[in-house]
């Protein structure tokens, strides 16, 4: 069974109410929900804007590895350069 609160970092329990999450905590479960669905191509805009650099670095390599190893698309719009040049196979810059 795969556990995507753990894919996306989430180290709480599934009652919390989302009113006492954090702005970054509540875009890590929605994209938890994402990755359940399983798509072909998943578009997260600006996924660890809320996020310290180690917990946006943890997140993105574990997006990215889930995304591999599943064979879903992946595009990711970020501002952050340093984390695009880390994980990104291609990039486009706008």
């Amino acid at each position: 069974m795969i556990n995507y609160l753990d894919i996306c970092c989430i180290n709480f329990p599934l009652n919390t109410d989302c009113v006492t999450m954090s702005g970054g905590e509540k875009h890590r479960v929605f994209i938890a929900i994402c990755l359940s669905f399983m798509p072909i191509v998943l578009m997260l805009d600006e996924p660890t804007s809320a996020l310290d650099d180690q917990n946006a670095n943890t997140l993105i390599n574990n997006i990215k590895t889930f995304c591999t190893h599943h064979s879903i698309t992946l595009i990711i719009v970020c501002h952050n350069k340093s984390i695009a040049e880390k994980f990104a196979d291609n990039i486009v810059n706008l």
